[in-house]
């Protein structure tokens, strides 16, 4: 009976935990269908509730790039998540999307995520984000070709935020001599520009740890702070999406052996603590302070 009651209770704490997370509408809230960019449509249910001072909509993109093996962006249950935490947006996903396509998706994104292989190309001999299968004509999308595609639509064409889940997506490690990195390619360097944020890894990742990562990021920067009704920075999301984390596996299961059905209701919610290395691990170029109304283009 005690065994129970305290399953019981945990998956009461986890559903109630869930819809914190993904903080889900409610009467008079407005619903969207995700369709296109640009298209997504409002249902007609009290369209009014918006403050006069509250953020437009933003675009937010995510993709899995070709060849990644791991990760949850296959997982109907996480998209369904993420759709949630961004529904007052509008959300786009794509699935090894080609070079063309990407440029395009990031143009019309002020948010954007993607898991990718990424870093030093050494059969190209430069940056790459990987866009098609190995050897053929889209494989990799170089730092110059980002950098001519920014030229030519310019600074505020590139994303507010941006999230790269790939391996040394942010050095030049293992090239041998420096190259046009990726953030560069983007336009981050150290310290600018301050009205974009640019966040991804200089060594080898799990992409599920980052998908976790951004997932919590966002529902803590996307939505405001209920103590002091403001909206965070995305460094401050960032550590509270960690907070939230590691207060819900230190209270629901703090230990390991005997807490293992807990940890795989965590699990079923996309919530680690350990995530909090890789984290701790990140290299953030621009604003880590950008919060979402100054992220419209």
């Amino acid at each position: 009976m005690g065994l129970m009651k305290t399953g019981s209770r945990l998956m009461l704490l986890a559903a109630m935990a869930l819809c914190l997370l993904i903080q889900p509408g409610s009467a008079g809230a407005t619903n969207y269908i995700f369709n296109e960019p640009g298209q997504a449509k409002k249902s007609n249910v009290n369209e009014d509730h918006h403050h006069a001072d509250a953020p437009k909509k933003l675009n937010i993109y995510f993709w899995r790039g070709h060849e990644v093996k791991a990760g949850f962006l296959k997982n109907q249950n996480f998209l369904r998540i993420i759709k949630s935490i961004c529904r007052e947006h509008n959300f786009k996903f794509d699935l090894e999307p080609d070079k063309n396509r990407l440029l395009q998706m990031l143009a019309w994104a002020d948010v954007a995520y993607g898991t990718v292989h990424a870093g030093y190309s050494s059969s190209l001999k430069k940056a790459i984000i990987q866009t098609g299968p190995s050897g053929s004509e889209q494989y990799g999308l170089g730092a110059d070709e980002i950098a001519a595609w920014r030229k030519r639509v310019g600074d505020e064409a590139v994303p507010s935020v941006i999230i790269l889940g790939g391996c040394n997506s942010m050095t030049s490690q293992y090239a041998r001599k420096p190259i046009f990195t990726i953030p560069q390619a983007l336009g981050f360097s150290q310290g600018s520009p301050r009205n974009k944020v640019m966040i991804g890894w200089a060594e080898y990742i799990i992409g599920a740890k980052a998908e976790r990562i951004a997932r919590l990021t966002l529902v803590h920067w996307l939505h405001k702070n209920k103590e002091n009704n403001t909206y965070r920075g995305i460094k401050q999301a960032i550590d509270a999406g960690m907070a939230f984390a590691k207060h819900w596996h230190e209270t629901y299961a703090p230990n390991a052996d005997s807490d293992a059905e807990q940890l795989k209701k965590l699990d079923r919610m996309f919530i680690n603590k350990n995530d909090k290395l890789m984290v701790d691990a990140a290299v953030i170029l621009g604003n880590p302070e950008l919060t979402l109304p100054q992220a419209e283009k």
